[in-house]
């Protein structure tokens, strides 16, 4: 069945694969200025109570709200740890 079904994904979801590959590799271009990078995947309401991890992604991390990565962001913004990193989040 996954092998069916891989290539139908891949196909499908060519367009944000390619948008999410752009991504990564602006992140990767030489450091000119502090950022840190989160990309939500849906909307909900805030909950505070999610995983994090710097520059990596989150095992089981399949969903997290807008509101809750908001939330990250906030608390993120002042944090040295934080600077030129991807924070994987996921509940």
């Amino acid at each position: 069945m996954r092998n069916l079904l891989s290539p139908m994904i891949k196909t499908v979801l060519r367009g944000i694969y390619a948008d999410h590959a752009l991504m990564e590799a602006a992140r990767e271009r030489p450091r000119l200025v502090n950022h840190t990078a989160a990309a939500p995947d849906q909307t909900g309401a805030l909950t505070g109570e999610y995983r994090t991890a710097n520059g990596q992604n989150l095992r089981g991390g399949v969903t997290i709200s807008r509101a809750d990565v908001a939330h990250l962001m906030v608390a993120a913004v002042d944090q040295p740890a934080t600077v030129h990193q991807a924070i994987g989040i996921a509940y």
